[in-house]
């Protein structure tokens, strides 16, 4: 049996948080080009609050410790990405269940 090298599994990690900062900085690019994005907010700055916000262990932190159920943080992370990220005269359905 090959047994996995904890540098392999670190470049994996890396590779995967690359993508996850590509794939938010995308949309983050999509709102500054679509005018939404608070004005004070650069594209770096409001990729890093995105990928902050919606991280995978502060998900765990709060739906597995704290007990949150997931519907509850899937409608306080909208809340929060929307404070965060769009400028205050931005309406948005609140339609989740899409």
């Amino acid at each position: 049996m090959e047994t996995v090298d904890d540098a392999d599994v670190q470049a994996v990690r890396t590779e995967k948080e690359a993508l996850r900062r590509h794939l938010h900085r995308s949309y983050v690019e999509h709102l500054k080009k679509s005018r939404a994005l608070r004005r004070e907010l650069t594209v770096d700055a409001a990729t890093d609050l995105f990928l902050g916000l919606c991280s995978p262990m502060l998900y765990q932190e709060m739906t597995v410790r704290l007990g949150w159920p997931a519907q509850r943080w899937e409608s306080s992370l909208y809340d929060l990405l929307h404070h965060a990220l769009l400028r205050p005269d931005q309406t948005t359905s609140r339609d989740h269940s899409a």
